[in-house]
């Protein structure tokens, strides 16, 4: 997976997942799973094609990915 230029309405929708990751992460085990599920519960995604979620999902995956890294070093 690799970083990815962004609309900004993808943009929009990675900083509300990365926002409930932040707060998920303060009090429970599994942020990434839980921000991903208050996403979907919010209907935000409802207006967004299955490609443009895929596109989201990967660069906040990606992005966890990095947060998990820096946190071992």
């Amino acid at each position: 997976m690799e970083k990815k230029e962004l609309t900004e309405r993808q943009q929009y929708h990675l900083n509300y997942l990365k926002e409930r990751y932040n707060h998920r992460s303060e009090t429970q085990s599994k942020p990434y799973y839980l921000a991903l599920s208050d996403w979907i519960r919010s209907e935000k995604v409802t207006n967004l094609q299955e490609t443009e979620i895929a596109v989201i999902v990967d660069q906040f995956t990606l992005w966890v990915d990095e947060k998990s890294v820096e946190r071992k070093y």
